[in-house]
């Protein structure tokens, strides 16, 4: 699909994004190789990586989260499945096995409040519902508007937008996005909001219970309310 993407934060956190000018990416299919993705590969030169050889996970539990809400439009508030559905360029269930950060000041992300950068997680794909170049056994990039940093104290900030929080390495989500025309990857979470969710066995049968589910079960990087019937639709249609 291609078309130009207007990025989001839902409700109170929604964020659009100008236009941005088209830039071609591959996708590494592991049927195609039996070799360990080159992360290297598929990383443009013109920025500065920040990887460190820090476990992403532990470094990432012990952050300060400094939220910021972004722009506000009504024009990408989320108002059920069905229209999740129908923003998304792709839906598909995927494990993270690689999370890279990445310099990079630009000005619409200094506005947004990202000051320092972005993270970019190489994902592979388990299963593919939405998405006419993505199959199962696929490497994408998911563009995340979110970065990690020490401050002049040395303590490690998590500088995010809205409740979005990392996708974590070696974890696996439902995960609803668009084609991040122009920018560092070929993906990014439709919704900051309604995006992304752990693959989670007791999640899921809170769902089919009808049970009320926390938004930190969910990993969201603040305590929010969540929309409980999207939440719940999500988990029963996707989580199998």
């Amino acid at each position: 699909m291609n078309k130009v993407l207007c990025i989001s934060v839902v409700l109170a956190s929604t964020i659009v994004m100008t236009s941005c000018s088209k830039t071609e990416y591959s996708v590494n299919s592991l049927t195609d190789s039996t070799e360990a993705v080159n992360v290297s590969s598929l990383t443009p030169e013109e920025r500065s990586s920040t990887n460190e050889k820090e476990d992403y996970n532990a470094r990432l539990q012990g952050a300060k989260i400094v939220s910021h809400d972004g722009k506000m439009s009504s024009d990408f508030l989320i108002r059920s499945l069905e229209d999740l559905e129908s923003k998304s360029d792709c839906i598909i269930i995927g494990t993270v096995i690689e999370k890279e950060q990445f310099r990079d000041e630009d000005p619409e992300l200094v506005e947004m409040g990202i000051q320092k950068g972005t993270t970019t997680s190489v994902v592979r794909v388990e299963k593919a519902y939405l998405g006419n170049d993505v199959r199962e056994g696929d490497l994408i990039k998911i563009e995340e508007f979110c970065y990690m940093y020490d401050d002049d104290n040395g303590t490690t900030i998590l500088s995010t937008l809205g409740p979005y929080y990392p996708a974590k390495k070696d974890s696996t989500y439902i995960l609803f996005l668009s084609r991040f025309e122009g920018g560092h990857a070929l993906y990014t979470p439709t919704s900051r909001w309604y995006g992304k969710y752990p693959c989670n066995d007791q999640i899921i049968q809170k769902a089919r219970d009808n049970e009320e589910i926390d938004s930190t079960e969910i990993e969201y990087s603040k305590s929010v309310s969540v929309d409980q019937s999207l939440v719940r639709d999500i988990y029963i249609k996707y989580g199998n």
